[in-house]
């Protein structure tokens, strides 16, 4: 009479030894492959808001929509709700507006869309890096007044016809840092997840959109006048905002 052969104690330590060791070398693989189709689907969201404000300044004699609104206000991340309706006239749909890789605004999206309707603006995932056209409503922000920390001017368009289209940023992924609260040595440039606003009242902060970890961000996808797109490593990115306020933005 056989008996029944089973697998011994050593057999099946070795097999749990093998998955173990298969899946560390796998888990790297899939975060990366994640992280890389998150950028992707981010990187989409900004070429369609691209492609729509330039469809809208091609039936508008080439000039860009409003910006946002709040005289002094300084988060390039707020976009006039008018500015919103018309964009999605032309393409954009409310998701568009938020980078899928930002956790917090996934969680929160339907707070930060109607954060300050109907009548003000929004809070998106993206900062809004063009100027207001002529004749609009003085009580606009005019992000001419800023004066970048880092090297080199940047100009913030006001219509599709531009000089140096292909070089002046219309749009960007949200990438900003505390640098009042967190400094060096801990945080030698600022914390990128823990940056006060509109959400601390809900008992949370906002954050960067592309992140390592709170002292690290990974870089951009950048929109263009020409309408191209580019990501950009954080370290291709300069510090720029107003000096004396956070926080502070990254483009």
């Amino acid at each position: 009479m056989k008996t029944k052969k089973g697998f011994t104690l050593v057999e099946l330590l070795v097999v749990i030894a093998v998955i173990a060791l298969l899946m560390s070398i796998l888990m790297p693989a899939l975060r990366l492959a994640k992280k890389h189709a998150l950028r992707v689907y981010c990187a989409n969201n900004v070429k369609q808001l691209t492609l729509s404000l330039l469809l809208y300044a091609g039936e508008n004699n080439d000039f860009f929509t409003n910006h946002m609104g709040g005289a002094g206000w300084y988060w390039l991340w707020g976009l006039d709700w008018r500015a919103g309706r018309l964009l999605m006239k032309y393409g954009a749909t409310k998701d568009t507006f938020y980078c899928p890789a930002n956790l917090q605004q996934k969680r929160f999206r339907d707070t930060y869309w109607q954060e300050w309707a109907p009548d003000f603006e929004h809070i998106i995932g993206y900062f809004s890096l063009w100027d207001n056209p002529p004749n609009s409503d003085p009580d606009l922000f005019d992000p001419r007044g800023w004066q970048p920390r880092g090297s080199g001017n940047k100009f913030f368009p006001v219509k599709s016809t531009c000089e140096r289209a292909s070089e002046i940023q219309l749009l960007t992924d949200v990438t900003f840092s505390n640098e009042i609260q967190f400094g060096p040595p801990e945080f030698p440039k600022g914390n990128f997840v823990r940056n006060g606003g509109g959400m601390v009242s809900l008992g949370t902060y906002d954050s960067t959109n592309h992140v390592k970890n709170e002292r690290e961000a990974e870089g951009s996808n950048q929109g263009f006048v020409d309408g191209h797109v580019d990501w950009l490593n954080f370290n291709d990115l300069e510090r720029r905002g107003l000096e004396d306020m956070y926080p502070t933005h990254w483009w």
